[in-house]
């Protein structure tokens, strides 16, 4: 450890706390979850104070605890999960009220798990902020533990992701010894760990085929996602000049949350929202009656022909680094007929950064990412000059105008036009 270092870090901190304190005595609206009401609604001053904190306190952590100590910390981070995901598959946190505590023998008796792993488990989660014992064998929430009870789509993106995953993360090994230069995306680690002797899994879309509510679980994973402050659709809304088109189609655009987001900011907005049959057919009927003249749902696979010939303008938020080079070559390519001067495609992904270039924070969720595409997908996160050669290199009417990232955002916005 450095002087220099921990004192550059405990100036940060300080610095940038005074900073968020200003802005926490500014707002009224607090919640159980967090001091402040909205992250993504703060001035860019105040959200880039947000990530310095972020960045100086996960270094300073790193750098008093010393590399062993942090290694074992490490190493004991997939029991944390695993912990998390047994109390969640019992349903323990949804059974717990939110502002009350309840008795480890009632939380027995209604999940049907045993007092003492049961007290055992909640122990250990709540080490690291999930529950908490408020009495002896009396358990209540915490800010992360509360989102179970009060946001069920958190609570299903949570179950998705613990249960379809999380194995698939312990399996990356085993997958890139059957493809070492993860150049086949068929072959990838969910591949492995989903593979069985009456069908080979290619990737978790092929997992999906075989257990469709389980398409419906990453579809609130989606829309969870967008609750972040790193993937908010109010980055979306800021990342384009939204005003100058008129009809824009979101494609692979899930529920339709985004396109919401877009109309409440530009009424004058009409949303076309494509995905697969029962997706779209899950979006329409829970759309809010206040949407029903601004969005409308079509069925529609992005591996086909764009069908609307008439949109001004073309979104893809995070839907290519899902795919493989060639896939994405596909899915450009089907856009192809659709275009005319003058359309816009407006591509917003997680575009991987030069060394150094963002803040610690959301380089970490970048890379993070990058590894989850890889072992979900076969997919990839991309450079700027990666996206944009294959854009062009399947449609050169496509011309790159510009890229851009809204401060706080782990998307970037790469602009296309048609000439």
């Amino acid at each position: 450890m450095t002087r220099r270092a921990l004192e550059e870090l405990v100036d940060s901190i300080a610095e940038n706390g005074e900073i968020l304190k200003q802005q926490v005595r500014r707002e009224t609206n607090h919640s159980f979850e967090s001091c402040l009401a909205d992250p993504c609604r703060m001035d860019e001053e105040a959200s880039k104070a947000r990530l310095a904190v972020i960045d100086a306190s996960k270094r300073l952590v790193r750098l008093v605890t010393g590399p062993y100590d942090l290694f074992y910390d490490m190493m004991s981070e997939v029991f944390q999960v695993g912990a998390i995901r047994a109390l969640m598959n019992f349903g323990i946190p949804q059974l717990i009220p939110l502002h009350e505590p309840l008795a480890a023998i009632v939380l027995e008796l209604l999940s049907g798990l045993g007092r003492d792993p049961l007290c055992r488990l909640i122990r250990y989660t709540a080490s690291y902020g999930f529950l908490q014992e408020v009495e002896p064998e009396m358990f209540g929430h915490t800010p992360l533990s509360a989102l179970c009870v009060h946001d069920p789509v958190a609570t299903r993106s949570c179950m998705w992701n613990l249960n379809v995953t999380f194995p698939v993360a312990s399996k990356i090994y085993e997958g890139l010894k059957v493809d070492p230069t993860a150049s086949d995306n068929t072959r990838c680690a969910a591949s492995v760990a989903y593979a069985s002797p009456e069908k080979q899994i290619t990737n978790i879309w092929d997992y999906h085929r075989s257990y469709p509510k389980l398409e419906l679980g990453f579809q609130d994973y989606v829309k969870a996602t967008t609750r972040s402050a790193y993937y908010s659709s109010l980055h979306t809304v800021r990342g384009f000049d939204w005003s100058s088109v008129q009809t824009v189609v979101d494609i692979g655009g899930s529920s339709g949350h985004v396109s919401m987001a877009l109309a409440e900011a530009h009424p004058h907005l009409h949303c076309i929202v494509e995905d697969l049959p029962d997706v779209i057919s899950a979006g329409r009927e829970t759309l809010p009656p206040t949407y029903a003249d601004k969005i409308e749902y079509l069925a529609h696979s992005f591996f086909e022909p764009q069908p609307v010939a008439t949109a001004d303008c073309f979104l893809l938020r995070f839907i290519l680094h899902n795919w493989s080079d060639e896939d994405v070559c596909r899915i450009i390519a089907n856009l192809s007929p659709a275009l005319r001067p003058g359309v816009w495609v407006v591509i917003a992904d997680i575009v991987v950064p030069e060394l150094g270039s963002s803040s610690g924070q959301v380089e970490a969720i970048v890379r993070y990412m990058d590894c989850r595409m890889l072992a979900l997908f076969g997919g990839r996160e991309r450079t700027k000059n990666d996206i944009v050669a294959l854009v062009q290199g399947v449609d050169r009417r496509l011309v790159w105008k510009f890229c851009t990232q809204p401060e706080g955002s782990v998307a970037s916005f790469l602009a296309f036009q048609c000439i």
